[in-house]
């Protein structure tokens, strides 16, 4: 037993040492022939292609066959601006817009990089047409908006694994209740899909042996025609190998299966294995294997036997899936769905009785519009109560429990040392025993992990400037873990800065509460992520300049600041934010520099001044020159061991009268990459480097945490590769 597990444990490693590989020669590959890498922030573009989805609330992909840097054929996302005409379903377009790029984070395809928004476009008769799995792809999408009119993006989730137009906040409710996954193609899915084929197949008159065989291959029809998703094509493989050994007579393993398609994903896709859904799809389905068999043994022991074997079943696959998938899902999303298993309880045979509907009214559609709008009738009213009871449990306290990185990292080596006592040494310990044991390993690693950082911090406090694209977002972490926030990021119709970076930044590094918010000034690039911040996360008070905007944004984030009972300053020359030792004071708006400001939103930024012992920083929004030299001839700025470079380094701010002055040893630049303002100016970059100050850029190295010690003494540390560097 012993050997056999030793040769387990040497297998993985070797494919885990395959997979490395591959996926560093594809990304090295598909790096080197990415075009849309090469294309700078606001070029722009005519290209000819087609949309392989529907530009709704967010972007959709968009696939060039021309027009790109070097001719290439990749895709891009686009997005359709106001005004424009919704592009023709399944046409060969021409369009033309401006692109907009942004840092591509490891392990995200070159789609990615940017993206396109579409300011014209027109049908490009003269073009092939476009393939026949799209084609397929718009005629359900007409079905879906004729018989669901209100539900369409949801049905068009549920059957084409296409998201553009379900709305966001519907995404977010069923990510918060745990049941996302329901909304993407997945075994689920295409496991309703088959046992659908099994039982025509049957009904056909084929035999034990070639139903599933059929199944399987209409399985794999299918899910080639919606565009191959990676936990549908998962499911797809373990159906083909267990409708083969079924054909053959011969017992086929799940655990076998599940490595097979694992193995012939990633030959095929070496990237995958750095994708999200990759690591959910595969991580359930071996919860399902080998997790489910033990629990479902539990649950029929004791009074739990006599629950009905159906929902012993369901729980022992929720609580397998979950258990196993948990640690992912906190890793990236930073949160826990507590009610996810319950949820999907309820909510998971109402969707599945709402896809049989879902795809028997589109048939039917053909035949009789009438009938199939009496099935639809009935599929949409699943999908209404599903909703429903989503709406309900998000509301509930505690539905979403955020969860820092470390508690993954603590319960990691708690299970470690667990499996060393019990299984290295061979204990025969009594179920109690073995379960006391693994809860007193978890306590002690949550109790005792935080202590040598806590430790090694010496008292160190900590500046990290997000890489949140072309704005601002500046996060301060007190020697005793209290959190203040300078700016949120900028927002758009597709990318919102707080709900997308900051909110779970600060939450996987355990933060919950804010001492204070501050907004430099109300434009988007500096507020547009107030909204989600100040939804997600406990705010005590808010400073702003104090002038009035109707701005859209801003408006949202004094309503949400009231509706979460946070309190709203005016911040004025002299008010201060201390905490912990550390104290950030406010020298602008008011005071001496006043006659040096207009009625600019610039010319209000608030500028602050950070002191912790002799470490000094100033962040000064994107005041202007006149505003730094105003503050300067009043006295109020000091040497500076830190200067955030003013404007996302503009040539109108960080005056070089500020520079030569403050002596900063160190310069920080927030900035996008490849922006189209051009920023950091180089006269900026020719001013800081004059005086010897170490520069660090987000839209270069990407996150920038600095920990200053009150002695003076810092060490810098960025969380990111430089854009188009081999990492």
């Amino acid at each position: 037993m012993g050997r056999f597990r030793l040769r387990a444990l040497s297998t993985g490693l070797l494919l885990a040492l395959c997979g490395g590989v591959l996926h560093g020669t594809a990304s090295a590959g598909a790096r080197a022939r990415s075009c849309q890498l090469a294309i700078p922030y606001g070029a722009t573009l005519e290209l000819h292609g087609y949309f392989e989805g529907v530009p709704g609330e967010g972007a959709a992909p968009f696939l060039a066959r021309s027009g790109l840097p070097g001719g290439c054929r990749a895709r891009v996302r686009a997005v359709v601006r106001d005004g424009v005409a919704v592009p023709p379903a399944a046409a060969s377009l021409v369009v033309r817009g401006q692109w907009l790029a942004r840092p591509l984070r490891r392990g995200m395809p070159p789609e990615y990089a940017g993206t396109l928004v579409v300011r014209s476009l027109e049908v490009d008769a003269r073009a092939p047409a476009v393939p026949l799995a799209v084609r397929l792809r718009a005629v359900v999408r007409e079905r879906l908006d004729a018989l669901y009119p209100a539900r369409a993006g949801l049905g068009e989730a549920l059957i084409l694994a296409r998201r553009e137009r379900l709305p966001r906040e519907v995404r977010d409710q069923w990510a918060r209740a745990g049941i996302a996954h329901l909304l993407a193609i997945s075994g689920f899915h295409v496991g309703v899909i088959a046992g659908i084929l099994y039982l025509l197949a049957r009904r056909l008159g084929l035999g034990p042996g070639r139903a599933p065989l059929a199944a399987a291959a209409g399985s794999w029809a299918y899910v080639l025609a919606i565009g191959s998703p990676v936990a549908a094509t998962r499911a797809a493989f373990i159906l083909a190998a267990l409708a083969a050994g079924r054909l053959l007579g011969r017992r086929v393993s799940s655990l076998g299966a599940l490595a097979t398609a694992f193995i012939a994903l990633l030959a095929a896709r070496p990237d995958a294995i750095v994708s999200v859904a990759f690591q959910l799809s595969f991580a359930g389905a071996a919860g399902l294997v080998l997790l489910a068999p033990p629990v479902s043994r539990v649950l029929r022991t004791g009074r739990l036997a006599r629950l009905p074997s159906a929902l012993r079943m369901g729980l022992a696959s929720g609580i397998a899936a979950t258990a196993a998938t948990f640690p992912l899902v906190a890793w990236h999303f930073g949160y826990f769905a507590t009610a996810g298993i319950p949820v999907t309880l309820v909510a998971g045979p109402l969707v599945a009785a709402a896809i049989p509907g879902l795809l028997l009214s589109i048939l039917l559609s053909f035949v009789s519009f009438p009938l199939a709008s009496i099935f639809a009738g009935g599929s949409d009213l699943f999908l209404q109560v599903a909703g429903a009871i989503v709406s309900v449990v998000v509301d509930i306290p505690g539905a979403a429990v955020w969860t820092p990185r470390w508690w993954i990292a603590a319960a990691t080596a708690a299970f470690a040392v667990y499996a060393f006592v019990v299984r290295g040494l061979a204990l025969r310990l009594r179920p109690r025993v073995r379960a006391t044991l693994l809860v007193a390993c978890l306590a002690a690693a949550l109790v005792a992990w935080p202590i040598p950082a806590l430790v090694g911090r010496g008292g160190a406090m900590e500046l990290v400037f997000l890489d949140v694209g072309q704005g601002d977002a500046v996060a301060i972490r007190t020697p005793g873990s209290r959190w203040i926030l300078i700016d949120t990021g900028p927002r758009s119709r597709t990318f919102d800065s707080g709900e997308r970076i900051v909110v779970p930044y600060l939450r996987r590094r355990g933060a919950a509460r804010l001492e204070a918010l501050i907004l430099t000034h109300p434009d988007l690039d500096h507020i547009g992520g107030a909204n989600a911040v100040l939804s997600e996360l406990t705010v005590l008070r808010v400073l702003d300049p104090g002038t009035a905007a109707a701005r859209p944004a801003y408006v949202a984030a004094l309503e949400r600041a009231q509706a979460r009972g946070a309190t709203w300053f005016a911040a004025r020359a002299g008010d201060r934010v201390s905490a912990d030792g550390v104290t950030l004071e406010v020298l602008h708006p008011g005071g001496a520099a006043d006659s040096a400001a207009s009625d600019e939103a610039n010319d209000q930024s608030v500028v602050v001044l950070l002191r912790y012992g002799d470490f000094t920083a100033l962040l000064p929004g994107d005041a202007p020159a006149a505003v730094e030299e105003a503050l300067l001839d009043a006295g109020r700025i000091p040497p500076l061991v830190l200067l955030k470079a003013g404007h996302h380094g503009s040539r109108t701010s960080t005056a070089w009268s500020l520079v030569e002055f403050t002596q900063p040893e160190l310069s920080v630049i927030s900035a996008g990459a490849r922006n189209r303002y051009g920023h950091p100016h180089r006269v900026v970059l020719d001013r800081l480097e004059r005086v010897g100050a170490d520069l660090a850029r987000t839209d270069l190295q990407g996150i920038v945490r600095v920990r200053a010690f009150p002695t003076g003494d810092f060490t810098l540390s960025v969380e990111r590769c430089p854009v188009l560097a081999e990492c």
